[in-house]
């Protein structure tokens, strides 16, 4: 006698189904591990990059830049950023960049920091005397982005070539806390003394987690 085996079919499509419903909902409240939110490339020159209304949906935020300003005769200048567009002095910074010395063959270090400042300072970007077909490449990791009731703070690198020698090209590190307690909403880069950020600058904001 052959076993009716129509049971074990109904069974096997319902757990089939269970598994499908469950990945479904797995993947709505779990977002995914790297999103792209917004990308900006410059057809023309532009006062800020600005990211507004991001979601709160991941664990943390990446920012990815392409930088160069239009400080005029300098060939540095430096990129800043703000949090929900806060320009009070609520921002503590630090950064250090290293070249090695070719004469000497020793790393050479320099230092700057900034205490209740009104934005972040990131590090050196060129300026209009500098290298025309450099951009500064960074990258700023801001972890927790989404927490209450604490400040907010990030980790950047970067880089910057003085001129065309290798002693002119510097590597760069930084870090900084927002003494702020809301969640991060907008981030916004910014010139230090430059007007603009030039055509060509890029930055793309993802969301991590």
């Amino acid at each position: 006698m052959i076993p009716d085996l129509d049971p074990l079919r109904r069974l096997a499509d319902e757990v089939a189904d269970l598994r499908t419903r469950v990945n479904d909902l797995t993947k709505r409240i779990s977002p995914p591990g790297l999103v792209m939110l917004r990308d900006i490339v410059l057809a023309a020159v532009a006062t800020q990059f600005d990211f507004p209304n991001i979601p709160t949906t991941f664990r943390h935020l990446w920012v990815l830049a392409f930088l160069h300003t239009d400080r005029a005769s300098q060939t540095r200048d430096y990129a800043r950023m703000r949090i929900n567009g806060s320009s009070g002095t609520v921002y503590d910074w630090m950064w250090y960049d290293a070249r090695h010395e070719t004469t000497t063959s020793v790393p050479v270090f320099s230092s700057v920091e900034g205490e209740d400042d009104t934005s972040f300072e990131l590090g050196p970007v060129p300026g209009a005397a500098g290298l025309l077909n450099f951009f500064s490449p960074y990258e700023v990791y801001l972890p927790h982005y989404g927490i209450l009731n604490n400040s907010k703070s990030y980790n950047a690198r970067g880089s910057v070539f003085d001129g065309s020698g290798s002693e002119q090209m510097f590597s760069v590190q930084g870090t900084g806390r927002w003494n702020g307690n809301p969640v991060v909403s907008r981030l916004t880069l910014l010139p230090r003394y430059g007007t603009n950020f030039i055509a060509g600058c890029r930055a793309t904001l993802f969301g991590l987690g």
